[in-house]
């Protein structure tokens, strides 16, 4: 799909279930539980400060949008039309026509 804010958009299927996921890098957060020093108070203990810090950059993926109940039976095929906005699906019997932003309607070929 086309790129959009650095991450790739990535459509998948599973029997009857088509899903449209943002699959994209970041930096992994590592939150450090051994903290050097603290704040102190007068005749308090010692409240200590988690220290956050970037780490390895890691491949995260989230679900976007889930296009179900189109398809009778198992999706065949998906592919992603030249537009970039819509896309085919397919299984034994239909071929259906989607819209990337409307996850409730497709129209039948």
């Amino acid at each position: 799909c086309k790129r959009q804010n650095s991450g790739l958009l990535l459509l998948s299927t599973n029997d009857k279930t088509i899903k449209l996921w943002k699959i994209q890098e970041k930096k992994a957060k590592i939150i450090s539980t051994d903290v050097n020093g603290g704040i102190y108070g007068p005749g308090r203990p010692v409240l200590k400060v988690p220290k956050v810090t970037k780490g390895d950059t890691i491949v995260h993926s989230v679900p976007r949008r889930v296009f179900a109940n189109a398809h009778a039976y198992h999706v065949n095929s998906i592919s992603l039309n030249s537009d970039g906005e819509t896309y085919i699906s397919s299984d034994d019997l239909r071929v259906n026509m989607w819209n990337l932003n409307y996850s409730d309607q497709s129209f039948n070929i």
